[in-house]
């Protein structure tokens, strides 16, 4: 029970997160995105999947779902495991 509460909080905090935009100024320009909230859910499933399968396809397709960190930043934090 803990565990399915922990996995649906996670994913709520991320999708929260996700939908807010944050705005700011550089050089008078205004800069507006959208915060990507990273929970240890998004970063281990990425992580997971992608020493399981290494599938470039794979890890993209979670990302555009919010599932998962982007392959990006799956390979750097693979990278600083490893070294």
């Amino acid at each position: 029970m803990n565990k399915s509460a922990s996995v649906l909080a996670q994913h709520f905090v991320c999708a929260y997160k996700s939908d807010q935009r944050i705005t700011y100024e550089i050089k008078s320009v205004d800069v507006s995105f959208k915060n990507r909230t990273k929970t240890p859910l998004n970063v281990g499933l990425g992580l997971h999947v992608h020493k399981n399968t290494r599938s470039k396809s794979l890890v993209p397709m979670l990302g555009q779902l919010d599932l998962a960190v982007p392959y990006k930043k799956v390979m750097e934090i693979g990278t600083a495991i490893n070294s």
